[in-house]
């Protein structure tokens, strides 16, 4: 009977470990995925802020856009928009990359909350996404990154040519 009560004393004591430790593996990597969500949308602002600044840069040529006075551009001036091309150009790839990331980050969240019926108990944490203002910057720098080649386009600036860029085949990177 003693033996008994050991081997039961000693497996309620695993469940309960297993269970706290279960639980403690939990707040970790949710701790971890708040972390690396936080790292990825300092990324994304700090791109839409250098996109927003590059595409300012260029406004000050909209009259010779508008007026078809492009032959005044001097090779300053070119070299400046072939910077912010290859630039943008980088922008673009970075933001492939942090898309991956986003992604990572979410799927396994999204997957749990729908098929989890206890999940709904849990909305606050599912909620951190909704609050991120992550998802809108990220297609803020697309758009603007959109404006900025129309722009480029419009001053006579092409894009580069595929054989230049890093080209993601298949999802997979370079």
């Amino acid at each position: 009977m003693f033996q008994y009560l050991l081997y039961y004393l000693y497996d309620e004591y695993t469940k309960h470990y297993l269970v706290r430790n279960d639980i403690m593996l939990f707040d970790e990597a949710n701790k971890q995925k708040e972390y690396e969500l936080d790292n990825v949308q300092n990324k994304i602002n700090n791109l839409l802020v250098e996109c927003e600044g590059m595409y300012r840069s260029l406004l000050k040529y909209n009259d010779l856009i508008t007026y078809e006075e492009l032959y005044e551009l001097t090779d300053e001036d070119k070299d400046n928009f072939i910077g912010i091309r290859d630039r943008a150009h980088e922008m673009e790839h970075s933001l492939l990359h942090y898309k991956e990331d986003l992604i990572r980050l979410v799927e396994g969240d999204v997957e749990w909350f729908l098929t989890d019926d206890d999940s709904f108990d849990d909305e606050n944490y599912y909620d951190k996404y909704y609050g991120s203002n992550v998802f809108f910057n990220y297609f803020n720098v697309e758009i603007c990154l959109a404006l900025l080649f129309d722009k480029l386009k419009q001053l006579g600036v092409p894009r580069m040519l595929v054989s230049d860029l890093h080209v993601h085949n298949g999802g997979g990177c370079c």
